[in-house]
């Protein structure tokens, strides 16, 4: 473990809201490594490392982590740094195999800043997870589509999720969850879809619930995307 780790290590212990990790474990069963430091208190520290640490990605022994927190860190400062394409994709790719939940996943995704004119590069980069064995890299091409939500792209977008493989439940869930955004901003396009696609029945299911839970659909579209259910 070299320095910089212990420093981190040391600086995240001594954030921790021991109620928050109660809960926040709760929210990721299958992992009994979160310290528990709330995610603004977390940003605030990246924000903070990226000023104090300008040498952290290259310092850093990622082999050395041990706790959720340490991977969100190392995931929020890639993100959030100004970097070059080939950095940030030389990062990503130590970073996206150590994601072992939900959480870490969607956090750094929805942080990116995936401005227009870097669109096609980083769908190029991310595309290679679509086809990953590992369930938690299928997620984050998923979660990573959110921010192709657009005219120019959404017909790629729909085309991405509908061959994607759901077998397993935190895919099956992140495209679920995109379906349903889909439907509130491309109602027409979704019914297309929801009335011939190759999507498992667990996960087409799924997406029509999350659709109907939507404070954002009306009472009348909910009582006919509950008629679509298979």
């Amino acid at each position: 473990m070299t320095n910089i780790n212990k420093k981190i290590l040391n600086d995240i212990k001594q954030m921790q809201d021991k109620e928050y990790q109660k809960f926040h474990s709760k929210l990721c069963p299958n992992n009994d490594n979160i310290i528990g430091v709330r995610v603004p208190n977390i940003r605030k520290y990246v924000k903070k490392l990226q000023k104090e640490e300008p040498n952290y990605l290259e310092l850093i022994d990622i082999n050395s982590f041990i706790y959720y927190e340490e991977i969100l860190v190392f995931g929020l400062y890639i993100v959030t740094s100004n970097l070059d394409d080939n950095q940030l994709f030389y990062y990503l790719d130590l970073f996206v195999p150590l994601i072992d939940n939900w959480a870490v996943c969607d956090i750094v995704c929805g942080s990116m800043n995936v401005k227009e004119n870097k669109q096609d590069t980083i769908y190029k980069y991310i595309k290679k997870y679509s086809k990953s064995l590992n369930e938690f890299e299928r997620r984050f091409f998923v979660v990573m589509l959110f921010h192709y939500l657009d005219d120019k792209y959404i017909d790629m977008v729909i085309k991405d999720i509908n061959k994607i493989n759901t077998n397993e439940y935190y895919v099956s869930m992140a495209v679920a969850w995109l379906v349903s955004i889909i439907y509130i901003k491309y109602q027409e396009k979704c019914l297309l879809f929801l009335n011939n696609n190759d999507l498992d029945t667990k996960t087409y299911n799924k997406a029509l619930q999350k659709i109907i839970e939507s404070t954002q659909v009306s009472k009348k579209e909910k009582e006919l995307i509950k008629l679509l259910k298979k």
